[in-house]
């Protein structure tokens, strides 16, 4: 390498430099790839929270709709009774 052509002390120090360098590069590419490979586990598991949590936000929309539709039919019987025995002209003129 270039302290083998020149043999200086010079030389040799630059040579020393850049192995060092290049050591420090290798180093932070292994580095970078296990940062790299734990970045995407954590990805993983919040795409599997993401869809727990959209399973859990339908599940809830549909007890709610569950829960509105019965409120509905509680206030329907509250108002107007039983609808089985409404007719439309007890509703309409106030006649059972």
């Amino acid at each position: 390498m270039l302290s083998s052509v020149l043999r200086s002390e010079k030389a040799i120090d630059t040579n020393i430099a850049i192995m060092r360098a290049f050591i420090a590069i290798r180093s932070y590419s292994l580095r970078f790839d296990e940062l790299a490979a734990k970045v995407m586990e954590h990805d993983k598991g919040l795409a599997d929270i993401n869809e727990v949590l959209r399973w859990l936000g339908e599940e809830n929309q549909a007890r709610y709709d569950e829960i509105q539709a019965l409120l509905q039919s509680i206030v329907w019987h509250s108002v107007f009774g039983n609808p089985s025995f409404v007719s439309y002209k007890s509703a309409c003129h106030g006649q059972s």
